[in-house]
């Protein structure tokens, strides 16, 4: 199972699970439309492709004939703060979510702490500049939020022991709370989803996550993922 780390806390995830389909998958749900079908070259070494096959898939993502895209299937399972969740969960088209319901769900939460505080840029839209504060006030901050973070986690748990329902005691944790979902979508949907987030404009932390679907996916389907990513717009 291929895993990766992207905000390189130990906490932050991106699991993948299963997924349906291939590269193959694509070409046929294509040329069903003719009732024809394509098969894998094999040999001694392994099973490709036909060129004719690669080159119809590069025709369907440059022309947008998007639907044979939708049929591969892919799982995951993500770790992700509560305030990136928000943004990710923004592409919403060929995708299903299940995440931890914290109605139920009582352990100690988890809460992402930034490595660096970035300034604000001067563009609105681009999010974060690259300046950072100074070193003496990113480590006197630092320490500010992880005595939050601890506090918030006292005061938590404290509701909880007294019986506060975890669905009204959740409303005290912040938004930096890790939260966990499994999100199972189309081929298609990945590579709109990352194409949004690796944009220019796409904040950083959101970038990293991308750049982890885009290695499990991409690997995967690794002809259509070229394809579509030289063609979709996000």
């Amino acid at each position: 199972m291929m895993t990766f780390d992207p905000l390189g806390d130990g906490i932050s995830r991106v699991e993948h699970l299963d997924h349906m389909g291939d590269d193959l998958r694509v070409v046929n749900a294509a040329r069903i439309s003719f009732d024809r079908e394509s098969h894998l070259e094999c040999d001694d070494t392994g099973q490709w492709l036909q060129d004719q096959d690669e080159k119809l898939i590069g025709f369907l993502a440059e022309n947008e004939h998007v639907s044979p895209f939708f049929h591969p299937q892919i799982c995951l399972r993500i770790t992700m703060p509560s305030f990136l969740a928000h943004q990710w969960w923004r592409s919403t088209v060929g995708v299903s979510r299940s995440e931890v319901y914290r109605r139920y769900v009582v352990a100690e939460p988890q809460c992402y702490q930034p490595p660096h505080w970035r300034l604000r840029a001067q563009q609105p839209k681009a999010g974060s500049g690259t300046g950072e504060l100074g070193a003496e006030r990113q480590a006197a901050l630092s320490v500010e939020v992880e005595r939050l973070y601890r506090d918030i986690r006292t005061l938590y748990g404290q509701m909880i022991q007294e019986g506060v329902a975890p669905e009204l005691a959740q409303a005290v944790l912040p938004q930096a709370t890790y939260t966990r979902w499994i999100e199972t979508g189309s081929l298609h949907y990945f590579v709109r989803a990352c194409g949004l987030h690796t944009g220019p404009m796409a904040q950083r932390e959101l970038r990293l996550y991308a750049e982890a679907v885009s290695e499990i996916v991409g690997g995967l389907f690794p002809v259509s993922w070229k394809a579509l990513t030289r063609h979709t717009a996000a």
